[in-house]
């Protein structure tokens, strides 16, 4: 993992992170439900 993110490092201007619930990721993962259907 390092050597991929110092390979690349310098070509990274922005880190979008998300804040999720286990509950909610259960919930879509069990479901098999899309993204924005978990995000609904």
């Amino acid at each position: 993992m390092m050597a991929i993110l110092e390979k690349y490092l310098p070509r990274i201007n922005h880190v979008h992170l998300k804040d999720v619930r286990d509950g909610v990721v259960a919930a879509v993962k069990a479901n098999k439900l899309s993204f924005l259907d978990g995000a609904a």
